[in-house]
């Protein structure tokens, strides 16, 4: 039920916010905005107790979750929209899409692994502020923050395709 909840939202997502986004400020603006959107959430979620106990923490955790990934997948989408406007040779287009999505699933298939471990280490109650339960969202905002940077560096010219399709 909260994958077919979550699938809905994302699709809904995807055409009434995601679109107007890239279509008003581009798809390198669309990173940057959900980066920093992502940013802000993922370093309240580990103060979310002080919103609420019980199932209105559990609702509000939800609803942040939701709207995370939301915008995590903004990103996402926008990085095939860089790789895509980044290809001179149209004829190059389906293998450099081959080896970015092989490359995407192989981190996709060690990201849970590193990051459980490093979220299982700082729930243990070894640590103190801010290397105890907060450690791994901040170290995960500290990453969107490298991110956002790197995306402020990229050039103009990534929003626009370098060769233009012709209809047959």
């Amino acid at each position: 039920m909260a994958q077919t909840c979550a699938g809905i939202c994302s699709v809904i997502f995807q055409l009434y916010v995601y679109a107007p986004l890239v279509n008003r400020v581009g798809a390198r603006g669309a990173v940057q905005v959900s980066l920093s959107v992502g940013f802000v959430i993922v370093t309240w979620l580990p103060f979310i107790r002080a919103f609420g106990h019980g199932s209105q923490a559990t609702a509000i955790a939800a609803c942040l979750s939701l709207a995370m990934r939301s915008f995590a997948q903004c990103v996402f989408t926008s990085g095939f929209i860089f790789i895509n406007n980044s290809i001179t040779d149209p004829s190059m287009l389906g293998a450099v899409t081959g080896i970015t999505q092989s490359i995407n699933l192989f981190f996709r298939a060690m990201a849970p692994a590193a990051g459980a471990s490093v979220f299982a280490w700082s729930i243990s109650g070894k640590g103190f502020f801010p290397f105890d339960y907060h450690f791994f969202f901040f170290a995960q905002a500290a990453l969107q923050l490298v991110l956002i940077l790197i995306s402020r560096s990229m050039p103009d010219h990534i929003d626009k395709p370098k060769f233009v399709r012709r209809q047959t």
